[in-house]
This record gives C-alpha cells, sequence and structure tokens, in this order.
C-alpha cells in the first residue's frame, strides 16, 4: 500500500518540501523511515487512489536492507532523481510510472550523472564554507590586531610622557630599556603573529608600572599630599592604582594571559581600587591605636543615635503597624540608650585623648558615670 506524506527535511539550514507517495506494508516502517532521514511529519495518510494520478515519476532508494518505492509528482525524472540526491537518499532505480519508460542502462546513466552532480555540488559547498570560515578567521584575526595596533600606540605614548615628566630622574640603564622597548613598540607596527604581540605588549606595560613606581617613591614629600582629610591615601597611591587597572583593562580588551592581580582589577575594576584604599586605611588606623580607639568611640555614638532613632520612629507609627509594644518598656530603654549615647557624645566632642591608655581611663570613666547616673535614675524614676 501507499501512503501519502506531507513534510519538511532540513538539510544545511535549507528546508526541503516533501509531497509524495511511499510504499510500505504500514505505517510504522513508513514512520521509522522517516525518522531516520530527519523528516518532519505535517501529514501521513494511506493513499486510497490511483497513483499514477498522484505522480508521473517514481524512485526506489535503499533503506538498510530494504527497497522503498516513492512516487512524486515530477514531470521530468532527471530532475527527481537529482533532488533526491539532495535529500541525501541513495537512489537504486527511477522510472516513469506511466508512458514511455527509460531502459536500465539509461536509468542508471541518469541515476550516475545525478550522483555526480551532487558530489560535485557538496564538495563545492564544503570550500565555499571553508572560505567563508577562512574569511572570517581572517576578518576576526584582522580585528584583533587592531586592537593590538592601538594598543601599541598608547604604550609608546605612555613611554613619551614618563621620559618627558621625570626626564633626568629616571636612571641611564632604565631610559635605555624604556628606549628599546620604544624601538620595539615601532617593530611591531609590522608584525602579524598576535600572540608574540601581546607578550611583548604585556612585557612594555610591566616596565611602566615598575618605573613608574620606582619613580614615585623617589618624590619629595611636599609633592606628596592627601586626598581627604578623612583618609591617608594619596595622591601617589591614585596614580599607581589608576595605572595598574589601565594596564588590566587593555589586557583584557587583548585577550591576554593575566595574572591573578591583574584578572582582579580587570574583574573588579574601580572597586578593587577602592578595597585597595580601605585596606590601607584600616591597616593605619589599626597601627594607630588612639586613632582606632577615636573611631570605635564615634562609632558606638552613632550606633546608640541610630537605635533612639529607630526606638522614636516605631514609638510613633506603633498605632499605623499594630506593634505590640509596651510604651513603658520602650522608654526605659530610650532612658537607658539616651544617657549612653550623650556620654560618649559629650566625650568625641569635648575630650580628645592623645594615647590609648588615655582613651581606656576615660572609657572606664564613663562606664562609672553611666552606672552612677542610672543608679538614680532608677531610685528617682522607680523604673
Amino acid at each position: 500500500m501507499f501512503f501519502r506524506l506531507t513534510g519538511i527535511k532540513d538539510i544545511s539550514d535549507k528546508n526541503y518540501t516533501l509531497e509524495l507517495l511511499i510504499e510500505a506494508d504500514d505505517a510504522a516502517i513508513v514512520k521509522k523511515f522517516l525518522g531516520d532521514q530527519k523528516v518532519i511529519i505535517i501529514w501521513l495518510e494511506i493513499y486510497q487512489w490511483d497513483v499514477a494520478n498522484f505522480g508521473k515519476s517514481y524512485i526506489v532508494v535503499k533503506y538498510w536492507d530494504t527497497l522503498v518505492k516513492i512516487i512524486w509528482n515530477f514531470e521530468d525524472l532527471e530532475q527527481f532523481v537529482e533532488y533526491v540526491f539532495q535529500l541525501e537518499l541513495e537512489v537504486i532505480d527511477a522510472n516513469y510510472v506511466v508512458g514511455n519508460q527509460l531502459s536500465e542502462t539509461q536509468v542508471q546513466e541518469l541515476i550516475n550523472s545525478a550522483r555526480e552532480k551532487q558530489i560535485a555540488f557538496k564538495k563545492a559547498h564544503q570550500e565555499r564554507i571553508k572560505a567563508a570560515q577562512a574569511a572570517e578567521k581572517i576578518n576576526f584575526n584582522d580585528k584583533k590586531l587592531q586592537k593590538a595596533y592601538q594598543a601599541i600606540d598608547d604604550i609608546v605614548n605612555q613611554i613619551d610622557q614618563l621620559m618627558e615628566i621625570w626626564g633626568s630622574k629616571i636612571q641611564p640603564i632604565t631610559r635605555k630599556k624604556l628606549d628599546d622597548t620604544r624601538g620595539e613598540m615601532g617593530k611591531l607596527r609590522l608584525a602579524t603573529n598576535y600572540d608574540k604581540i601581546i607578550e611583548e605588549l604585556h612585557s612594555a606595560m610591566n616596565l611602566i608600572v615598575e618605573t613608574q613606581d620606582f619613580l614615585l617613591d623617589l618624590l619629595e614629600n611636599d609633592k606628596i599630599f592627601a586626598i581627604n582629610t578623612e583618609t591617608k591615601i594619596t595622591n601617589v597611591d591614585v596614580i599607581r592604582e589608576q595605572t595598574r587597572l589601565a594596564k588590566a583593562n587593555l589586557l583584557q580588551v587583548l585577550g591576554a594571559q593575566m595574572s591573578r592581580e591583574e584578572t582582579m582589577y580587570a574583574s573588579l575594576g574601580h572597586l578593587k581600587i577602592f578595597t585597595q584604599y580601605l585596606t590601607r586605611d584600616f591597616n593605619f588606623v589599626l597601627s594607630n591605636k588612639p586613632l582606632f580607639l577615636k573611631q570605635v568611640f564615634k562609632g558606638i555614638e552613632i550606633v546608640s543615635l541610630f537605635v533612639l532613632v529607630e526606638l522614636i520612629i516605631l514609638t510613633v507609627l506603633n498605632p499605623v503597624l499594630k506593634l505590640s509594644l509596651s510604651l513603658e518598656r520602650v522608654w526605659v530603654v530610650f532612658i537607658y540608650i539616651a544617657v549612653f549615647a550623650l556620654l560618649f557624645s559629650f566625650f568625641n566632642h569635648k575630650i580628645r585623648p592623645q594615647t590609648s591608655r588615655a582613651y581606656l581611663g576615660w572609657l572606664l570613666l564613663i562606664l562609672l558615670v553611666y552606672a552612677a547616673i542610672m543608679y538614680f535614675l532608677k531610685i528617682l524614676l522607680i523604673f
């Protein structure tokens, strides 16, 4: 029996519409055959009419050890066979359903010719794909090289600025290295080996950073200043960190292999710089015990005031939020914290000890005064 198929087959991103008859004993065999050929079945039904009314020609394809007969409405048998070869099916036999049939020799010549055309088409198609991939690769390499050449110009400018700003302070050996590196950068503009260019660029950037660090260490004290009165971060620290960030960003754009530190700069950006600044300030505070204790006392004052504000807000919004708050308990807590906050606020604004021992002494005194005040308030207010 014959089954009528309406379906689609996708080959190399091209869709082929199928409208044909397939001869088989049952639908399961047809579905298995179509599934193996990766055909999407839109409609499949038994064809009960005369096959000659459907198509003018037929082909026989090999499916494992079975021969499958397919009828299609092609007027030209040669076109039919060529089309089936495009569907990646192996044609064994072909002929017209009715009318003047071809001889076996003619059929084989037709099949062989269609097979050779398909082989030639596939070969040409593969060559086009390879050519497109090669062109894409060249285009990609060109883009990478353009970025590398731009980086070369940036590095040459950095070397020129470094030598112009620092002048005679640059040691002769270092100056020679910078001159040699600048010369190598000029040669790299003519190079096409991307990996070699990246390697040289990385070395050049390392030399710039090392030279700049050395020269910044030579700066006179009157040219070094803190960027803010509340920090120990100086203009020199900012220059160092910005240079390292610019280096890491450039390496990332070029796709170069980076060290762990460079990767951190490239990934975190200014957050990495902020972390560096914070670490330096924190280390300074820890090394200066009076300053550290001063910050601790300020922190205690701020936290206490924050808690007071929270208590006031909760008390005011209690009717709206319907919190189970006892106003009597809230005011007791408020008094405890308010006295504590006032004592630390007075200390922070009026007393300025110069040693850590003095801070500890004042802390003990504050606690004693706090205990005394709370004792008398407890007696007077009876809470």
